[in-house]
This record gives structure tokens, C-alpha cells and sequence, in this order.
């Protein structure tokens, strides 16, 4: 699978990094890091374990920054999922401080 820039990933199956989702319980213990750039399948990725963090595309508001699905970025609460993970914080609306926090499970 190739991977974008700016998405949340972990170790998957064969240690090969797929995208992090709130919706998958398995994710929630496993070390998040965030791409820097794409990858094509198969390729080594530049990615980010903590530290902060600038792109244009960005528009953050107050709220925390939080994983959403399929490795986005969010400062929305997920209205489902089985934890909740805050990722960074806002430093600008186009930077962050990406440093995980421990994930909160959600009963099932």
C-alpha cells in the first residue's frame, strides 16, 4: 500500500506500516508516527515520532488534534471508534507539536 504525507500509521502485519484508525482496537497500543512524505508501496518513508510540525495545508483550530480514521488528523471528536487517541497540539493554525498521548479505550 503507498502511503500519503501526513497520515498516522503503525506496524501492521509483516511489519509494514499501514494507516492508524480509531476503529481498530488493535491500534490503540501500538507506536503511532506520522509520514513526512509519500511512499510508494514497498518503499522506505521518512516519518515524525514527536516534534513540531508545519504545513500549509493545515487550518487548526483550539481543539486537540486527534487520530481519526484511516490515519487522518483530527480536531473533531470521532463519533465512533473504540479509543480515542490525542496526537498533537496546535502551536499555529498551520503547525502542530505532534507528541501521542496514550490512547482512552471506549467500552464496547
Amino acid at each position: 500500500m503507498a502511503l500519503s504525507a501526513l497520515r498516522v500509521v503503525v506496524f501492521g502485519e509483516n511489519n509494514r506500516l499501514v494507516y492508524a484508525s480509531v476503529s481498530d482496537r488493535l491500534h490503540a497500543n501500538r507506536i503511532v508516527r506520522l509520514t513526512l512524505a509519500l511512499a510508494a508501496e514497498g518503499k522506505s518513508v521518512r516519518v515524525l515520532r514527536h516534534g513540531r510540525l508545519e504545513s500549509e495545508f493545515w487550518s487548526w483550530g483550539d481543539d486537540p488534534i486527534l487520530l481519526g480514521e484511516n490515519g487522518q488528523l483530527t480536531d473533531e471528536m470521532p463519533a465512533m471508534g473504540s479509543f480515542y487517541l490525542q496526537l498533537a497540539q496546535r502551536q499555529t493554525t498551520t503547525s502542530i507539536l505532534f507528541n501521542p498521548a496514550q490512547p482512552i479505550l471506549i467500552d464496547a
